[in-house]
């Protein structure tokens, strides 16, 4: 940032307005990893159900971003334009065209968060920049690796091509955990990841997904908590409401001013990066607030603006 963190920045009344409204939608958890590293059984844990048809998988489609509600699904384009869309006709989806499906469901966890759900890093039909264009708008990561396989070089690639300000508050699961049935091999896994990814995530720890949702279905807390999913909840709620404590925190910067007090830019990104997501939203046109970088709305310097405040959303 240019700016210290503790500057004020000054805005016209209707600009505060807007940040502040933005400010409070839910925060974004993005879900990613490699092929079979558990991200679609990751996501029946948090919203205990399949969401997709049960002919179609995570990894056949592009990111798919879902919210409380229980409205129709819809595709949404690179304009930001929503399409309808049919689930269960896999091959009527432009996967080129579309940046993410928008679906709804009326799950606990999706009242204090939005889920986005990515096909596996290396799929060969999704472009790379397609999910990534996705993954701007998220505030957390949830990263699966197999634990037998725990983050190999290509993970490390991908995870470090994404915006450094996911490192505060994203989660490295080693997934699979009950099929490293030793402990000294699981410490010793576990100390390897905490070495090579120590300043790449918040926290590292092993679960059991499949186990996580036989303990839950059975009502086994003591199967619950063997198979880590107690303390990644614990851990997933902490940063959720952490995202949302540090947005009230950095908004107080922005106090409303008269014109002639307003440091350089500050104008500028208050009014753009609302647009942003608005435009995403379908709701102005992308070209109307399209910056000098390519983003909509976005120039170099703004982009990392909008980043730290985290009011970029879809």
């Amino acid at each position: 940032m240019r700016n210290s963190e503790t500057q004020e920045r000054y805005v016209t009344e209707a600009q505060l307005n807007r940040l502040s409204d933005w400010s409070r939608r839910k925060p974004v958890i993005a879900l990613m990893g490699e092929f079979s590293a558990g991200k679609s059984t990751l996501m029946n844990l948090l919203i205990g159900q399949n969401i997709l048809p049960t002919q179609v998988t995570a990894t056949q489609m592009p990111p798919v971003w879902i919210r409380y509600g229980s409205g129709a699904p819809s595709l949404v384009d690179h304009a930001g334009k929503h399409h309808p869309v049919n689930l269960g006709d896999r091959a009527s989806i432009p996967v080129n065209r579309t940046k993410y499906i928008r679906l709804y469901c009326e799950a606990d966890i999706l009242k204090q968060c939005d889920l986005i759900d990515t096909p596996g890093i290396s799929d060969p039909n999704i472009p790379v920049e397609n999910w990534i264009r996705t993954i701007r708008y998220a505030n957390a990561v949830m990263w699966c690796t197999h634990a037998c396989q725990a983050w190999r070089e290509s993970e490390r690639g991908a995870w470090e091509a994404l915006p450094k300000r996911l490192r505060q508050t994203s989660i490295l699961l080693a997934t699979r955990k009950d099929k490293i049935t030793s402990e000294l091999d699981r410490s010793k896994i576990g100390r390897r990841l905490e070495r090579e990814t120590q300043t790449l995530f918040s926290a590292r720890m092993f679960i059991s997904l499949t186990n996580a949702i036989r303990a839950r279905q059975a009502g086994d807390s003591a199967g619950w908590a063997e198979s880590g999913a107690q303390e990644f909840s614990e851990m997933l709620a902490r940063i959720v409401e952490g995202i949302s404590v540090q947005r009230s925190v950095l908004l107080e910067r922005y106090v409303p001013g008269a014109n002639n007090a307003k440091p350089q830019g500050t104008e500028r990104a208050a009014a753009l990066i609302p647009d942003t997501a608005m435009a995403e939203e379908g709701l102005c046109s992308a070209n109307s607030v399209r910056g000098s970088s390519g983003e909509p709305g976005m120039t170099a310097d703004l982009h990392e603006e909008a980043a730290t405040l985290d009011l970029v959303g879809g």
